[in-house]
Order: structure tokens, then sequence, then C-alpha cells
């Protein structure tokens, strides 16, 4: 197979790939920061796509309490609001402004399909059965992507540790990221 025939592996798989981190001491050190910045970059996306999870499940959430507790409809748009405002949480590593979460990964889309589904639009017409269904969906999706957000991590710490190394050693200094 020709490399052209050869299909498109995306950043996810190539930087969770054991051999993006294998050999680490034959790499140029530029090479290390490019690998470390399409890590952090992948894991900026994973973190981007969990946090619209979470607002949904939040969403969800919110609106099977209001059923249980019987709350007034004006408390439950203030529980929306709120969850919608939030900062995130304070895991967030690794991303900076320069990240800006990609528009095309399959995963992306697979999320926004899940956020987009109309029936989940609209909490308070579904059943109480739909919602907790939508919910279990979203959670084990959510579960999927911080699985892999961590295992991005790992990679990000290692190439972090090697270039810590190549400074330490004298091998990579500041003064190359400015030419």
């Amino acid at each position: 197979m020709s490399a052209q025939e050869q299909p498109r592996r995306r950043r996810r798989d190539v930087v969770l790939d054991p051999s993006y981190i294998t050999g680490l001491g034959a790499v140029a050190v530029p090479d290390l920061r490019g690998r470390r910045k399409a890590a952090e970059e992948e894991e900026a996306e994973l973190s981007y796509q969990r946090r619209l999870l979470q607002a949904r499940i939040d969403v969800i959430d919110s609106e099977l309490q209001r059923r249980h507790a019987s709350t007034k409809g004006a408390q439950a748009v203030a529980d929306v609001v709120a969850i919608l405002t939030a900062e995130p949480s304070a895991d967030v590593r690794h991303i900076s402004p320069h990240h800006d979460p990609s528009l095309l990964t399959q995963q992306r889309r697979a999320v926004q399909r899940l956020l987009a589904d109309p029936a989940l639009s609209y909490v308070t017409v579904l059943s109480t059965e739909d919602l907790a269904t939508a919910r279990e969906q979203l959670a084990d999706y959510e579960h999927d992507i911080s699985s892999q957000r961590s295992s991005v991590q790992e990679v990000v710490d290692v190439l972090t540790a090697e270039l810590m190394v190549r400074y330490r050693n004298r091998e990579a200094t500041i003064d190359t990221l400015l030419t």
C-alpha cells in the first residue's frame, strides 16, 4: 500500500501510539517540542469534548432533580444557567490560548451528534426513563473521553520530562525557542 493509499490516522491515534514516545533520546529537540504541542492540542480537544458532555449531563441531572424534588420552574432555569456559565474545573491541564480545538475530528462530530439530538434539547418533555437512558449514554461517552484524555496527559508528561532532561543537560536552551 502506497503512502497515498494509507488511511489518514487521527492525531489522537498517532499521539497514543506507543512508538510516539519510544526512543525519545534520539529525537531532535524541535521534533520533541512538535510532538508535545500535538499532544497538548489533543488534550485540549479532549478536554473541550469532555466539558460539553459534562454540561449536557448536568442539564439532564438538573431536570431529573427538579422532577424528583418538584423544584419550581424559575429555580430550574437558574440551575441551568449556573451549569452553563460555570468555569471549567481545576483539573484542566496543558491548555493555553494557542490551542484551538479542531472542528474536523471524528470524535468531535460524534460528540456534536450526541449533543445536537433534538430530543435532548427538550429535557422537560422527555420521560424520566428517556432522560436516564440519555444520561447513561452521555456518561459512558464522557468516561471514554476521560480515559483517552488521561492517556494523552501521560504522553505530554513523558515528552515534557524528556525536554526537561535536555534543558538540564544543556542540549536545549530557551534561546533556541526564539530563533
